[in-house]
């Protein structure tokens, strides 16, 4: 079963707008067929890490501070 993807929130990060991009169409990718969160973070953290330089973290959720 495919998670529904609505949209993207960038809510805090002192990332480039560019790099926000990059994370958000890495997300939308990895979304369009994993249904795990876990691994769908973990496929955004490995891209960045090969993007930009290892030692990135991602999570990937909802409902944070609510």
């Amino acid at each position: 079963m495919m998670r529904e993807f609505k949209e993207a929130r960038v809510y805090c990060t002192d990332m480039p707008d560019e790099m926000q991009y990059y994370a958000v169409d890495c997300a939308a990718i990895v979304l369009s067929y994993e249904t795990s969160l876990k691994i769908a973070a973990d496929y955004v953290k490995k891209e960045f890490d090969k993007a930009y330089k290892p030692g990135w973290n991602c999570i990937i959720g909802d409902h944070f501070g609510r």
